[in-house]
């Protein structure tokens, strides 16, 4: 039978889990309570949030949050990193940290926009440069076939005007 307090749990989590860009879970079996209250520093720091609730209860959460993918990242104990806004941030704060855990916190996979992505992959995103610096390079390599395509008309014009001056220069002196 639910009881009020696991009701307001289930209904919290499904309002968090609902704005989240990014969730992942990991596993966190040995971690000592001073690194978990660190590590919880660390991440509200960035803005991250991390829940550890049963499964069930995240099961429901997840469904009521219309994402029922979501349910793939508990199995066993798991912590829940819950991200908003730029999912790669989370992501890097995640694997930095689980670089220096010592083998007591690893992340398992996480739900992206709509897909999960195992923990290998997690990696690889978290080599990723910020999203500001991606949308700066892609508009970058956009603008640069159309800037020298402008420099190029540009050449030719000057071309074409020195070109001019000089004829100009040859009908005066014959003249």
């Amino acid at each position: 039978m639910a009881t009020e307090k696991k009701i307001q749990t289930v209904k919290e989590l499904s309002e968090v889990l609902s704005r989240s860009s990014v969730v992942i879970g990991a596993e966190y079996r040995g971690l000592r309570v001073a690194e978990t209250t660190a590590l919880r520093r660390q991440l509200r720091d960035a803005g991250i949030e991390m829940h550890v609730i049963k499964n069930t209860l995240f099961r429901r959460a997840a469904e009521a949050a219309g994402k029922p993918d979501l349910v793939a990242l508990a199995s066993g104990p798991t912590a829940l990193v819950i991200g908003f806004g730029d999912p790669i941030a989370p992501i890097k704060t995640i694997v930095e940290y689980q670089r220096g855990a010592r083998n007591t916190f690893a992340a398992r996979n996480a739900y992206i926009e709509g897909q999960i992505v195992p923990a290998s992959g997690l990696s690889d995103l978290a080599t990723l440069p910020p999203r500001e610096v991606m949308i700066a390079q892609f508009a970058g390599a956009l603008a640069s076939p159309i800037t020298t395509f402008v420099y190029l008309l540009d050449a030719t014009l000057q071309e074409f005007s020195g070109l001019i001056d000089a004829r100009a220069g040859q009908l005066e002196g014959a003249a």
